[in-house]
């Protein structure tokens, strides 16, 4: 349409076809006794349609309720016949059980921010699979990181890869994701939090991209920003610091920031 001042091209046929099927489930999942989605037997959907299929169906989040939302992400429990890799979940009602499906394809990328309904248990369900994981946004879902002692002691003194830890979770480490390029956590507060925060980077040894927004933290801390030697990125927006001067003095010794 000549003049219109928009798009006005149909979406793909790829596109139209995945928007029908999140319309209507039934065409390749059936009904479990809880309700969950299981995928109809004889279907394997490549990483492509998987990744396409959730987009388009977290596109209509406005008319699914929380259990319609949970109960569709076990359509992709079965890790042989469907697969996943950079998963959007933010600003979702999703649960620790639901998550824990999606968490089971070794996930490059994953954004939880704003999921209020996830707890503490999610940490052991990221720690499971998370040896591949690079990029992981909390955002302000930083109720996750409350009540840790419940999760250290039932922690195992193995990695999920089966191999031994030189330190302890709770202590030198929360997310066991050694390859972690990208992290970002928003608005951790309280008197501990810079001790939470420095155990949560230290694992990060390949990191190259911070963002702390609106989080507390102290030049103690700061200190610790000094060994992710590959940072190249930090983003410190609406975080209040005493001591600028010597914020900066430690932000300068970070040699690959841009």
């Amino acid at each position: 349409m000549s003049g219109c001042g928009f798009t006005c091209d149909p979406d793909p046929l790829q596109q139209q076809c995945l928007d029908y099927i999140t319309n209507n489930l039934n065409i390749v999942c059936t009904t479990g006794w809880s309700g969950e989605c299981q995928l109809r037997e004889g279907l394997y959907f490549p990483l492509e349609i998987c990744e396409q299929l959730l987009r388009s169906y977290r596109k209509k989040d406005s008319v699914h309720t929380e259990t319609e939302e949970n109960n569709f992400l076990y359509l992709f429990e079965d890790t042989e016949r469907t697969r996943l890799k950079h998963v959007n979940l933010r600003d979702s009602d999703i649960t620790d059980d639901s998550l824990a499906c999606v968490l089971r394809h070794n996930l490059i990328e994953l954004d939880i921010s704003k999921c209020p309904s996830l707890t503490n248990y999610t940490i052991k369900a990221i720690n499971k699979s998370g040896q591949k994981l690079q990029v992981l946004n909390i955002g302000d879902s930083v109720q996750i990181l409350e009540d840790l002692d419940n999760i250290v002691k039932s922690y195992p003194t193995q990695r999920g890869d089966g191999k031994r830890t030189d330190y302890s979770f709770g202590d030198d480490f929360v997310f066991d994701c050694p390859n972690m390029r990208k992290f970002s956590i928003h608005s951790l507060q309280g008197p501990e939090s810079h001790d939470l925060m420095a155990s949560i980077l230290n694992p990060f040894k390949k990191l190259y991209a911070l963002d702390l927004s609106h989080c507390q933290i102290t030049i103690a801390f700061m200190d610790c920003l000094t060994n992710l030697s590959n940072l190249a990125s930090l983003v410190l927006y609406d975080v209040e610091i005493q001591d600028i001067e010597l914020a900066f003095m430690v932000i300068s010794k970070l040699k690959r920031l841009r």
